[in-house]
């Protein structure tokens, strides 16, 4: 909802802004980091120019800047002014009345922006508003082989009074691939959901690092379209730490099977040249014990202190396995 703001705050809403376009960028600089483009069009189909613009939000944009066409910033009252604005005009009007109640639950957020001097919307102009902030969503993780990701849900609901379409841009951080699944692309008329198809102009496209999702305006339709999507170390990584995570526990167990064997070897002889080949195998194996258990170790703790990235969290707890074997071998070496 968009709806410019007249000298007299009573008289909200008032017609003559229009959105007809919302791009939103999703950009990870991390896989647990995130800021978020919101990119509104707007068009002045009013006779005369607009400076105030009110805008409808999901809530809480942290670190949030507003920018002009050309980048430069534009002001905004704060939320705790809104509030206060509300909260007085509320006896007068049942639309600040909403909005008060909305600012209190928290539903929904407003923003009420003024343009500078000289750079009105002018009548049948389209003006670009950018809304750049933090986001504040902690992702779930899930547990996929050796490693914790990252899984963000992005829902879109267009409702009869959104007369535009909603267009998605998600990139990963530099490094890492991302990949979704589809959970909801519903039309809604009078009660009745049916699955939308590419007729309604549902468009989603995904490469190794971004999704592209167009979600459509369907006139007398409520759309709603629900996606998550998870942000994974690249085919490469992934083959390097399930190798390494292989390799350390095939030895730390292998060694831990051959010391439990040897413990039977004293009852078993075979002399070549009045050499036991037994007793010599056992000896090696008692020799290298040590060594191999402290080298498992030292491999498996420097990955868990050294390696940073929030995806390798399973990983790390998972070498504790060769951990706890390496220790293993290491006492029954000792006998």
């Amino acid at each position: 909802m968009l709806v410019s703001q007249s000298s007299t705050p009573e008289q909200l809403p008032e017609e003559g802004l229009e959105i007809i376009r919302n791009r939103i960028f999703i950009n990870h600089s991390s896989p647990i980091n995130r800021e978020i483009t919101d990119e509104i069009t707007i068009l002045n189909n009013s006779k005369e120019s607009k400076k105030d613009i009110f805008l409808e939000t999901k809530g809480f944009m942290p670190g949030l800047r507003v920018l002009d066409y050309d980048g430069s910033e534009i002001g905004y009252l704060p939320n705790e002014y809104m509030k206060a604005l509300a909260s007085s005009l509320a006896p007068k009007s049942a639309k600040w009345k909403q909005i008060r109640d909305d600012l209190q639950s928290r539903k929904k957020g407003y923003l009420w922006l003024r343009v500078p001097d000289g750079k009105e919307i002018k009548p049948t102009e389209l003006r670009v508003i950018k809304l750049q902030y933090l986001d504040n969503e902690n992702p779930s993780f899930v547990r996929k082989s050796l490693f914790s990701i990252p899984r963000y849900t992005v829902e879109k609901i267009i409702t009869l009074d959104e007369m535009y379409d909603t267009f998605y841009v998600i990139k990963s951080p530099e490094g890492f691939t991302i990949n979704y699944k589809m959970l909801e692309k519903t039309k809604t008329d009078e009660g009745k959901s049916t699955e939308m198809t590419k007729q309604d102009r549902l468009y989603i496209d995904k490469t190794e690092d971004h999704i592209s999702a167009r979600i459509p305006d369907i006139p007398g339709f409520e759309v709603r379209v629900k996606m998550n999507y998870d942000i994974l170390l690249n085919k490469g990584e992934r083959w390097v730490f399930r190798l390494f995570w292989s390799f350390l526990l095939a030895i730390s167990l292998g060694f831990v099977l051959l010391e439990i064997a040897t413990m039977a070897a004293p009852a078993i002889s075979f002399k070549i040249n009045d050499r036991d080949i037994i007793q010599d195998i056992v000896q090696l194996i008692d020799q290298s014990a040590e060594f191999i258990a402290g080298a498992i170790i030292a491999a498996a703790l420097t990955v868990m202190s050294f390696v940073t990235n929030p995806l390798t969290h399973r990983l790390k707890m998972l070498l504790l396995i060769q951990v706890a074997l390496s220790i293993v071998l290491f006492v029954l070496s000792l006998f």
